[in-house]
């Protein structure tokens, strides 16, 4: 059961994790 294995609260929280690497990276290079 994928759905039992990945909450929707988890799911967004990683997608938030995600976007804020994404971010960081971003800041990396262009700096």
């Amino acid at each position: 059961r994928v759905s039992h294995r990945y909450p929707k609260p988890d799911f967004k929280l990683a997608h938030k994790f995600t976007e804020e690497i994404t971010h960081f990276i971003k800041d990396c290079c262009h700096g």
